[in-house]
């Protein structure tokens, strides 16, 4: 199978991490160099212009991690605007919440920047040998691994405005993550993992959406995003923030001058998906960075017990619960647990238990996920040993005001490349029939009703990498 030009999706991360934290879709407010750099700021003809200043200075005062500053600057443009923009109070109210956590944290248990925490197992540890650890994760070895999970569909929500019913909407989670061993003596493992990117896309339309898969140009392309956005982490770090945009069109054929952002980039893939983006045209776009986007991490992960602990090495104070989360279903394991495929003939299969796999396959990490996944090994192409992903079912569980909701994930179709030699997935393709009952309120489709004609479809790649390729 061609590496260049076939889909090999596994995963992203659709609705994780209990807190809203949002992105900006116009963030091109730093350059590579080292100094900030003045964004010509789109018109917004719906807001008068002292209304437009203050929602500026909010998102400023947000990026700046003034939290306290602007929850009072939110609240302002809250007053400012007319009673019926209904549009702008679901970014309002998620700002808010945002603000008002970070500043006043209240009874929400907060785990500080190098502060070590336990972690209690929830599910059986990973049965392994000394020699499997040692064997699999080496000292010094990094992966990379960029996921994406493409949801379209039809359906309605009270927060789309002027689109609120039977609308066409395109939702995409992305999630990067650099996973580093630093230590390991065959029974502990110090791993470090990085999250430059882990977030949400919802395009909302009066006309079908679609949107290419990142392969070929547009997957190189998007490597060269994600060089500076890690570039930008590091220096500027991520702060979350909400934003929502109308006329959507008339921004996607502006230039981007920074050219840091990625919305350029979903124009494009839009448009090779046969999307035609006009300025006429009534769509509205909204993107959020997750709770844990833009930190690193280090865990300690044991053969016999699992996960040991989690510390936050850089970012900031995040929710307890959240960090506890993540440790559990981080995926740290994934390469050893899909490399039983060494360990089969061509045309032989074997499954592969999910539930230490939650964020490989796109349910995030405050959603139960159990069930397996069946798979074939179909043939191998030189270093790569691929397997078909031919049947299985993933049942997601959340509990959302005390209330147990579910979902199910049936693949239709779907690919994994396994490299034999670096021992690491290299690639990976999942079609699924999805009967999602969202259940995270923090996915950006969880008020959406009415939804149906879902197509969901969910791409991988790993990338080993060397010190001397991070920035």
């Amino acid at each position: 199978m061609s590496q260049e030009t076939s889909p090999l999706w596994k995963s992203a991360i659709i609705p994780v991490c209990g807190l809203l934290l949002f992105a900006a879709i116009l963030w091109a407010a730093f350059s590579g160099g080292g100094e900030k750099q003045e964004v010509d700021r789109p018109e917004l003809p719906d807001l008068s212009p002292a209304a437009a200043e203050r929602r500026a200075q909010a998102i400023e005062l947000q990026s700046d991690g003034q939290w306290c500053e602007a929850r009072d600057q939110w609240r302002k443009f809250r007053e400012s605007i007319e009673v019926d923009s209904s549009f702008w109070l679901p970014e309002i109210d998620a700002n808010l919440k945002i603000c008002q956590q970070r500043c006043e944290p209240g009874d929400v248990e907060m785990a500080k920047v190098g502060e070590t925490i336990a972690v209690e197992p929830t599910a059986e540890p990973i049965s392994t040998e000394p020699d499997d650890l040692l064997k699999y994760y080496p000292a010094d070895k990094q992966v990379r691994a960029i996921g994406f999970m493409a949801i379209t569909g039809t359906g309605s929500n009270a927060d789309w405005g002027v689109l609120r019913s039977s609308s066409h909407f395109a939702h995409e989670s992305q999630a990067v993550l650099v996973q580093r061993v630093l230590e390991n003596d065959g029974d502990f493992v110090h791993f470090e993992l990085q999250l430059p990117i882990l977030s949400q896309k919802l395009l909302v339309s009066d006309q079908s959406l679609h949107l290419e898969l990142p392969t070929g140009e547009l997957l190189d392309e998007f490597y060269v995003l994600l060089d500076k956005r890690l570039a930008r982490t590091i220096q500027w770090g991520i702060a979350p923030k909400y934003m929502a945009i109308r006329k959507t069109a008339e921004i996607f054929n502006q230039l981007d001058p920074q050219a840091e952002s990625t919305l350029s980039w979903l124009a494009k893939r839009l448009r090779a998906a046969g999307v035609e983006l006009d300025r006429d045209r009534d769509m509205q776009l909204v993107e959020k960075i997750e709770t844990l986007a833009g930190h690193t991490f280090e865990l300690i992960y044991h053969r016999e017990l699992g996960m040991k602990s989690i510390t936050t090495t850089a970012g900031d104070a995040l929710p307890l619960q959240e960090l506890t989360n993540f440790a559990r279903r981080s995926g740290v394991l994934a390469d050893f647990i899909f490399s039983e495929v060494l360990d089969k003939e061509v045309g032989e299969t074997f499954t592969v238990d999910v539930e230490h796999l939650s964020s490989l396959l796109g349910v995030g990490y405050d959603v139960e996920a159990r069930g397996e996944l069946q798979m074939k090994r179909t043939e191998d192409q030189g270093d790569l040993a691929v397997m078909s992903v031919i049947g299985g079912e993933v049942i997601l569980e959340g509990t959302v005001e005390g209330t147990q909701r579910k979902g199910v994930l049936r693949p239709k179709s779907g690919e994994v490349e396994y490299d034999r030699q670096s021992l690491f997935i290299k690639s990976a393709f999942v079609d699924w029939h999805a009967e999602v009952n969202f259940v995270s309120e923090d996915h950006l489709l969880f008020k959406a009703t009415g939804v149906k004609n879902l197509d969901a479809k969910s791409y991988y790649r790993g990338k080993l990498v060397s010190d001397e390729e991070q920035p």
